[in-house]
């Protein structure tokens, strides 16, 4: 298939669920980090846009929550709410507190990876819904 047939059809995403997982932490770390950082310049404007990013990212991760599994799933709240109110305090230690919290749950979740591809190969976990990227008109 050439890059104009891709592009008429659409090109859908193939990320598996730990994968998206994966990426939303990753960018509420990278946030985080560049918060921090400009936060230790003393440069609270320019730290904006960087906790905004990573609230985001925070949410997302919190809406992606399994609501059925209330044990585990409070306890992933209760990080996400602890990591969000630190983000908000705009004060650089408090940041690297829950920069440490997200960095030990993103790792957690790239140690169980492949058992989670696996997991989503054979149905036991569903698949996400293709995403269309790309749609043409007319």
């Amino acid at each position: 298939m050439n890059l104009y047939q891709t592009y008429s059809q659409g090109a859908t995403s193939g990320l598996s669920r730990v994968d998206t997982i994966l990426a939303l932490y990753d960018g509420a770390i990278l946030s985080m980090e560049n918060a921090r950082a400009t936060l230790q310049e003393g440069d609270l404007v320019a730290a904006y846009p960087y906790l905004s990013k990573a609230q985001m990212y925070i949410v997302g991760l919190a809406q992606g929550l399994d609501l059925s599994r209330k044990d585990i799933t409070l306890d992933f709240l209760r990080l996400f709410v602890f990591s969000a109110n630190c983000i908000a305090s705009r004060d650089a230690a408090q940041l690297a507190d829950a920069l440490g919290a997200v960095k030990t749950l993103r790792e957690g979740f790239r140690q169980i990876r492949p058992e989670a591809l696996r997991l989503e190969q054979e149905g036991v976990i569903p698949a996400l819904a293709p995403i269309q990227l790309v749609h043409r008109s007319a």
